[in-house]
């Protein structure tokens, strides 16, 4: 069986996570994905252990409600240096699939790879998982919908715009055979990953430590967003980062006002889909890294 059936099952787990509401599915469906990914050789058992080992640790932070404040502390530690291996795929025995090689969109474009990243997309699903996110996850109402997508034009406008006031990018319309492919993996492996590891934890864990008048100006949204934003540095240089973490701030502000992680994954997957249709992707040839 071909390895893309590993990653049509990881894409399976996503819409379990999002759209029902049964630990125990879940739990079998990561179960299933991490089997078939290790028997089809994308993972090794180096990869196996280190996602027994961040399960364990998930499930003490979230879950041991009387954990002395320092443990609590050297345990998020421990998870954010986790979730920056798999951020950034330094962690040991993931063989992440490279389905484009150096491929140039249109004439204007800079030439772009894309892996199909398991050990950020599977890692992100067990701290869902361990963690409550489960419990809170709700479908979007007319209202949380509305909010949604004014958040998603006002993003597009506001990045769009200025990337292309600055020459990051061109108007550049397409319909590119990779559509699809990219498409998948944007939507799953990408949006739902990072609305998980951004929002749902990292900008939660945030608020919960800080006191109410930090949080009435959104700063758990923004420190939230800056680490979002430094993630893209390999990506595109200081202009990338700096892009980046001013989405990070919508998507941050979508969850905040509808306290649904569906919400930030359309703004995300929004903005994605604009800029890859309608602009050069990623960017113009010409900008070089700054």
């Amino acid at each position: 069986m071909h390895i893309i059936a590993s990653y049509a099952l990881l894409a399976m787990s996503f819409l379990l996570a999002f759209f029902q509401r049964s630990e125990a599915i879940l739990t079998l469906s990561i179960g299933i994905t991490t089997a078939f990914a290790y028997y089809q050789k994308l993972i090794t058992l180096k990869a196996v252990i280190f996602m027994g080992i961040f399960a364990c640790i998930s499930l003490l932070y979230f879950r041991v409600s009387k954990l002395h404040t320092a443990i609590k502390g050297i345990l998020f530690i421990v998870l954010a240096a986790m979730l920056y291996g798999v951020i950034f795929h330094i962690v040991p025995g993931f063989h992440n699939l490279l389905l484009f090689n150096q491929i140039k969109l249109s004439a204007l474009s800079k030439p772009y790879s894309m892996y199909l990243n398991f050990d950020k997309a599977i890692t992100a699903l067990i701290l869902y998982n361990m963690s409550v996110l489960h419990k809170f996850e709700r479908s979007l109402t007319n209202k949380d919908m509305q909010q949604t997508l004014l958040f998603l034009v006002v993003c597009i406008i506001v990045i769009l715009g200025p990337a292309f006031g600055i020459n990051y990018v061109k108007f550049d319309p397409k319909l590119h055979s990779s559509i699809f492919l990219w498409s998948v993996n944007n939507l799953f492996f990408v949006c739902m990953a990072d609305a998980i590891i951004f929002n749902g934890f990292l900008q939660n864990v945030f608020k919960r430590s800080m006191a109410p008048q930090m949080t009435t100006i959104y700063l758990h949204v923004i420190l939230a967003a800056i680490f979002f934003g430094l993630t893209h540095y390999r990506g595109g240089g200081w202009i990338y980062v700096g892009l980046a973490t001013v989405c990070g701030l919508f998507y941050g502000s979508a969850y905040e006002r509808t306290n649904r992680l569906l919400s930030p994954v359309i703004v995300h997957f929004g903005l994605n889909l604009c800029h890859y249709i309608f602009f050069t992707y990623p960017s113009l040839a010409r900008i070089a890294k700054s």
